[in-house]
This record gives C-alpha cells, structure tokens and sequence, in this order.
C-alpha cells in the first residue's frame, strides 16, 4: 500500500530523530457518535486505514523514533466502527508486538467489546466524560448518538450517563486500566470537578486527564465557556482529591490528517483532469448516511465551468455481483471520473479494489457539502453553489 503520508518532511521539520514518542496517535475512526457545542468549523480530518496507520509507525521507526504506545482516537470515536479498530489491534499485534495499545471513546459500545479488547491486548482506555449530570451534558453537547437513530438530547444525556457507567466498569473487570479524560468549559462543568471524579473513582478509573477548553479561530460558539488558567487550577485541584491528575500531556504525536494548516493537503485525495469528481453514497442528499455496499446510486459532485463544485447528477449503481467482480464494475461503470467516494462505512474489499482503479474510499459522517468543499478546496468555504 502506498504511504499516505509525506513522512520525510514530516519527521525533519516536526520532530528530533532522538525524541521518543510517549504517545502516537492513529485516526482510524472514522464515523462520530457525537458532536460538541463547541466543534470546530474548519477543517474535516480524515481517517487513514488500519492499514496506512500501521505503515506510518514503520516510517517514524525507520526515521529513528521511539514509540512506546499508540492511542486509536479520532477523527470519529475508536468504538463507532469497531472492527477498524480491531483490525488496527491486529495489525499492531502482528507487526509491533512491543508497543502498547490504547483505545479513546465517550464509552458507547464499551460494554460489549470490553472482553474482545482485553483480549487484543489493550491495556488502558481513555473514557472521555465530561460530567455526570445530564443537564450539565446537556449544554455540551450538541448530539450524541448510541444506535443508528437519533434521540433527543433531553434523553440521549440520561442514557449516556448510564452507558458510561457501564462501560467503565466493564473495562475494569476485564482488566483494563481506565483514564478518565474531561475538558474543562468555565462556567459549565468546571465546578462539577470533585463530583466527577470521586464518580469516576468510585466506578473503577484510575486516574483523569484534565483539559482546558480554548478558543479557537474555528471555534462555532462557546467564547463564554474558554478555560483560565485559574479555573483550571481549580478544577484540577478537585478532581485530585478522589484521582492521580493527569494535567500536562507530553510527547504525543498527531499526524497531518489531524492537524490544520497546509500539511492536511498532504493526506486528501486530489482530483485530476482524468478523475475530477466525487461519488457520495446519501439517502437524504444531505449528509454521507450509506454503507457502500446499501447504495443503489450514488450522487456525483464536481466542478463546472467556472470552477465551482456542485452537485451534478445522480448515477444508478450497477446490480450487485460476487466477490471482486462487483467494486470492478461499479468502478468501470459509475465512478470512471471519479478520484473518491464517499460513504458511511465499507469493508476491506470493495476498498482495495477500488484503490487499484484509483479511486480512493473516504468513510465519514460528516454533511456533504462540507466534505465536498474539503475535498476541493481544503477548508470548508461559502460560495459553493448546491445546483
């Protein structure tokens, strides 16, 4: 598999061959089951594979790191799609049998996997809980959602309470060390601190990573909820009375498709003269909501005349065809001009099949049009025309 990554420039001008790397981060979760309040409005980070993923930490060794561990954490949540991320375990396992795997999740799905992730040899989960009051979540929040359908916010933050619940316990009965990661948002939940943890403490964490939330330049709302240095000194003090603080993360390693700036460029599939439009596999025209393998057509986007990318046709899918047959035809007959797709999730298979052909599978659950503004001019823009 071709690296999707420009690891040269990377490691000359982000990193110092004899720095060790605490922490690495692989983004192979690509589907969200939630959204803050306060996410940003820029950029849409892509998820690399399993596979690309595990081909980056041979880069980075081979360019002279050391890399004691590695956490499956974002672009989405590491147990939304969960057999990426045991692919990823298995990958990890097979080829850097020394390095420590560790997963982040808001602890949706947690129960139910909590035996299969010991068994892969995750030793320690991040739980991301910000509170334990559903009202206090409530204003944090802006959706979270457990199955495939949406529930009001009113009730989804009750049950996500339970949920996490459930899922730190599981972990620990399975032999996982929990890490309780919370943000901190002035006036929301930084005096809700002690609560929190002496919660968290009593389900069976053993310690919490306290982080202040900032202001950023594409930051929706929340201006009102940034974090002083004084509140955060607060909030750490509370929460140390029940958990081990963990207040300053070092040595942890994001990779380009996590970042902003020009880097990001580096990781999206661009079009070109041959291939310059995009299939998106939706069933309300709106948001990227089908499984590869759901779509009976598929809505092509690309740029007219004057350069603008618009929605330009619907195509019908061909009909469905056994093993490698089908993603060949469906590359030769509907994405022929087309440099990616977009989808909600798809298997191996169809992925590497589609590759060969030159067509790259972006798995997302992000809205479309901003995907598409992404994908053709790095950031999400205004002016895009929607017809």
């Amino acid at each position: 598999m071709g690296n999707m990554l420009d690891t040269d420039t990377f490691l000359s001008e982000n990193n110092r061959k004899d720095v060790g790397i605490e922490c690495l981060v692989l983004p192979v979760a690509p589907q969200a089951n939630h959204r803050m309040r306060f996410s940003s409005s820029g950029k849409t980070s892509l998820a690399m594979t399993p596979e690309e993923a595990v081909d980056w930490i041979g880069d980075l060794l081979k360019g002279g790191k050391n890399i004691s561990a590695v956490e499956i954490s974002g672009p989405g949540d590491s147990l939304a799609t969960p057999e990426l991320t045991f692919r990823t375990l298995e990958l990890l396992a097979e080829r850097y049998p020394g390095i420590e795997a560790c997963i982040s999740t808001i602890g949706i799905g947690a129960e139910e996997c909590a035996d299969r992730l010991a068994a892969a040899g995750v030793g320690h989960v991040t739980v991301e809980m910000y509170g334990t009051d559903p009202e206090i979540l409530k204003k944090i929040y802006a959706w979270v959602r457990p199955g495939r359908k949406t529930i009001p916010l009113s009730r989804v933050t009750e049950m996500l309470v339970e949920i996490q619940e459930s899922a730190v316990k599981s972990l620990v009965q399975s032999g996982i060390r929990v890490n309780i990661r919370t943000m901190v948002f002035q006036g929301i939940n930084d005096s809700h601190m002690a609560g929190l943890t002496a919660v968290a403490s009593a389900y069976g964490a053993d310690s919490m990573e306290v982080i202040p939330f900032v202001i950023k330049d594409d930051t929706k709302e929340g201006a009102s909820a940034a974090c002083s240095a004084e509140t955060l000194d607060a909030a750490v003090r509370e929460a140390s009375q029940h958990l081990a603080v963990i207040r300053n993360v070092t040595s942890v390693i994001r990779p380009p498709s996590m970042n902003t700036g020009g880097e990001q460029a580096a990781v999206m599939p661009r079009a070109s003269p041959q291939r310059p439009n995009v299939a998106v596999a939706s069933a309300d025209g709106m948001d990227i909501n089908l499984h590869l393998g759901q779509v009976d057509r598929m809505l092509i986007y690309g740029p007219r005349e004057d350069g603008l990318a618009c929605f330009l046709e619907t195509r019908p899918v061909p009909p469905a065809r056994s093993g490698e047959e089908r993603w060949s035809a469906l590359a030769a007959q509907c994405l022929h001009d087309c440099f990616c797709v977009l989808v909600a999730n798809a298997g191996e298979a169809p992925r590497k099949v589609l590759a060969k052909h030159g067509i790259k599978v972006i798995v997302s659950s992000e809205n479309i049009e901003g995907m598409v503004d992404v994908l053709y001019h790095g950031s999400r823009k205004k002016g895009r025309c929607n017809a």
